[in-house]
């Protein structure tokens, strides 16, 4: 979507899109192993920039993800290209959920179901650096996310 268009809504779908956990979007999938294909995310975010954008636009990639994708390390020449062929800049937010430790026996916490993808965070990192985008860990807000993607 345009970022010229509908703010507001844009903004709003976003932020809906970080509450979704579990959901899968085209060939981007969370598995039962608490995995992320980023690669393929990306790849689709770059495909559906350069078949509906002008060439004079700045194009901008917006991933959320709070899983591992253990496929990201092979590819990262790949997307590196991708997103430098599609004059691209990645912006990467990482939901941690894994501050939803719960309270087992006294003195004792259970551990968390969703580790933080502390590697993907890394790696995704260098990519949004590579493209000129941007790495938001934890306090992020999208519309500060959307504020930062409009003024580059």
């Amino acid at each position: 979507q345009s970022l010229t268009e509908d703010r507001e809504a844009l903004a709003s779908a976003l932020q809906r899109a970080g509450y979704r956990v579990g959901v899968a979007l085209g060939g981007a999938q969370i598995s039962s192993g608490w995995t992320v294909d980023l690669v393929t995310a990306i790849k689709q975010a770059c495909e559906e920039l350069k078949r509906n954008g002008r060439a004079e636009n700045r194009r901008a990639a917006v991933v959320l993800f709070g899983s591992e994708d253990p496929g990201l390390r092979t590819q990262l020449d790949v997307l590196s290209s991708v997103l430098d062929a599609t004059d691209a800049r990645l912006y990467a937010v990482v939901i941690d959920r894994s501050g939803n430790d719960k309270a087992g026996p006294p003195g004792r916490v259970l551990p968390t179901l969703h580790p933080f993808p502390a590697s993907t965070a890394q790696l995704m990192s260098e990519l949004a650096e590579h493209s000129g985008g941007r790495i938001f860990r934890r306090a992020w807000d999208l519309k500060e996310i959307l504020k930062d993607i409009r003024k580059r």
